[in-house]
């Protein structure tokens, strides 16, 4: 995060800050911000090298030196500091720490938009969470995309097929393993108790009718598959998101 500085401490240049607006406040991008400020410095050195090197021809062997020493000191700023600051920042967006409080939060979304208003719900259930939480290579939107869409496909059938009954959502979460390559999948079911079919080609042939073809692009753009199984007492089945997990020592981003 970018450091805050109020106007009472040592503010930074108006060149380095940002203000916020009415809250009296400065980002120092520059000095918190890892990608930001090996970039700023790296084209601040070019900038105070542009006059030596439009004088290149007449510099001598001493100030060609402090030149190169420079443009190399530069170079490393951007195409080494600065490149893997914003690596590890994109890496960053891009993968999503998922944990219950993901789960409960986008279920009790879903659950509460208007067209379900009149329904009655079942509270949050949530099986192996003993495997949470864990990163995935999907970033936040989309994962609340396949998720909430899933969970509304999963509750507007059991609003159709048992009305005015309470409607019973359940999530279960796995590991899967896959013992060739040794590639970690997070298999996270979306469970319900509605009689209604859901077939394997309704999901993977992007199945618009349900809602599903979003879903089923997202899944497959982030390396991931979707199935459907039969499950166990009292549900009746399930569908199964399957992602690629990710180490996430440097973190994901978090609930």
């Amino acid at each position: 995060m970018p450091s805050v500085e109020t106007p009472h401490g040592q503010p930074a240049g108006d060149h380095q800050c940002r203000r916020v607006s009415g809250q009296g406040l400065r980002l120092n991008l520059r000095r918190r911000d890892a990608a930001i400020s090996a970039l700023l410095k790296g084209f601040r050195l070019l900038e105070r090298a542009a006059p030596a090197l439009d004088r290149y021809d007449r510099l001598g062997r001493g100030g060609r030196r402090r030149l190169q020493r420079t443009l190399e000191h530069a170079t490393r700023l951007l195409n080494v500091e600065g490149y893997e600051a914003v690596r590890a920042l994109l890496d960053r967006l891009r993968l999503l720490r998922v944990d219950a409080g993901v789960l409960e939060t986008i279920y009790t979304r879903t659950r509460r938009e208007p067209a379900f208003g009149g329904a009655a719900f079942a509270p949050f259930s949530l099986e192996g969470a003993e495997h949470l939480p864990c990163a995935v290579a999907m970033p936040r939107r989309a994962f609340e995309d396949v998720v909430g869409n899933l969970v509304r496909n999963a509750i507007q059938t059991s609003v159709r097929q048992a009305p005015g009954q309470p409607v019973h959502i359940g999530f279960a979460v796995d590991t899967d393993v896959d013992f060739i390559t040794g590639l970690e999948w997070l298999a996270l079911r979306i469970r319900d108790r509605s009689p209604h079919e859901l077939t394997v080609e309704m999901l993977r042939g992007r199945y618009i009718e349900e809602g599903l073809g979003l879903t089923a692009d997202l899944v497959s753009r982030y390396d991931g598959a979707l199935d459907v199984v039969e499950d166990a007492a009292p549900w009746t089945k399930a569908v199964v998101v399957r992602l690629p997990r990710v180490d996430d020592e440097d973190g994901g981003d978090d609930a």
